[in-house]
């Protein structure tokens, strides 16, 4: 319970600061028409600290944008396109990885053409009537174009530029702050571990393992090493039989051969009687 407290303690904190970023970035370039860091912002955030973060934060953004500004077609411009850039870069983060200046770029690229796009078609839908929307929408795309164009060209530049700073600045809060926010302890079926203690305890703390057949079938075909050296001890043993082979002293040898033979003369005379 604890550790899940720290989580959203954590996750809440982080989704605050991710859209303070937001704001203060949009507020901080005003005086530049269609130049912002939105974007830099939201595809850096996204690659670092993932979508369950950016998601939120992107529309609490776009809320904040709305209580500041009031509501207009462009409100929902911002509620369709900043989590639509937000999902995009998670699902292009494996690219992302593979190459942190180029693939950005093309993100940023795209999607900043998308937008002028995506905000023309909800501007034609609020002004334009049934009959005249191509019309109006191709007027209105080709009055906007200049900014349109400012847009894509200064985000492209800046995720050149900047994106890899940014992440890396992005990467040391995450790690310095949030190292383990997202590790959650693996569930232990006490259960069965106890049961396993148990088992091990009867079993004298051996393991059984199932064999493999073929390494059993193998193990059948060949000899032991252990009877066959019995084997040869005993064959050795059966041609020595009855052979004892001893070293005998050497003085005890010469005695035998300098010691006279002693006759009593009892012996003598019963000899030669």
């Amino acid at each position: 319970m604890k550790n899940n407290s720290l989580y959203r303690i954590k996750k809440m904190v982080l989704i605050a600061l991710m859209t303070a970023l937001l704001s203060a970035g949009k507020f901080a370039l005003i005086a530049l028409p269609n130049v912002e860091i939105v974007t830099i912002s939201i595809i850096a955030g996204t690659y670092v600290f993932g979508l369950s973060v950016l998601l939120p934060a992107t529309l609490i953004f776009s809320a904040i944008e709305t209580s500041i500004w009031g509501f207009a077609p462009w409100v929902v411009s911002y509620f369709v396109y900043w989590p639509l850039l937000a999902v995009v870069t998670y699902l292009m983060k494996a690219l992302i990885t593979k190459n942190k200046v180029i693939f950005p770029s093309i993100i940023g690229c795209l999607m900043s053409a998308f937008f002028g796009v995506i905000t023309t078609f909800i501007d034609s839908l609020f002004y334009s009537s049934g009959n005249n929307f191509s019309s109006f929408f191709s007027a209105m795309y080709i009055r906007g174009i200049y900014f349109f164009l400012i847009q894509v060209i200064s985000n492209t530049v800046l995720l050149a530029v900047l994106f890899l700073p940014l992440e890396k600045v992005l990467s040391m809060l995450r790690d310095k702050y949030y190292s383990n926010w997202k590790i959650k302890k693996p569930k232990i079926d006490y259960t069965k571990e106890n049961q396993r203690r148990e088992d091990d305890t009867l079993n004298g703390g051996e393991t059984h393992s199932e064999e493999d057949p073929l390494v059993a079938e193998a193990k059948k075909e060949i000899p032991n090493i252990d009877s066959i050296k019995e084997n040869g001890r005993d064959e050795s043993d059966t041609l020595n039989e009855g052979e004892t082979h001893s070293e005998e002293d050497p003085l005890a040898a010469d005695n035998k051969i300098e010691t006279p033979l002693l006759v009593s003369d009892n012996d003598i005379k019963g000899s030669e009687g």
